[in-house]
């Protein structure tokens, strides 16, 4: 992602970060967090598993909305009057 946003910004475009990005990480330091406490990742390890694979899915899906982003800057970034410097791609 910080590869994007530093290509994004060399052509004039703010890719600012998404709510569901913004809950994909807190999503994240969660589960890393209750798989490192003793006692829930030996007790309850099932739960844990469940919940990181939620976390993959969410990962996923935020990359796709991402992925979804960097095509239309590609399209504008390829328009001859250059209509995408300075404009937010959400």
């Amino acid at each position: 992602m910080s590869v994007f946003r530093s290509y994004a910004a060399r052509r004039g475009v703010s890719v600012p970060a998404r709510t569901t990005a913004k809950v994909k990480t807190l999503l994240q330091d969660v589960v890393i967090g209750l798989a490192f406490l003793p006692p829930v990742g030996l007790h309850h390890s099932r739960v844990v598993g469940w919940v990181l694979w939620l976390v993959v899915a969410v990962t996923l899906w935020t990359g796709f909305e991402y992925l979804r982003d960097s095509r239309k800057l590609l399209a504008g970034a390829q328009s001859p009057t250059h209509g995408n410097v300075g404009r937010h791609v959400a």
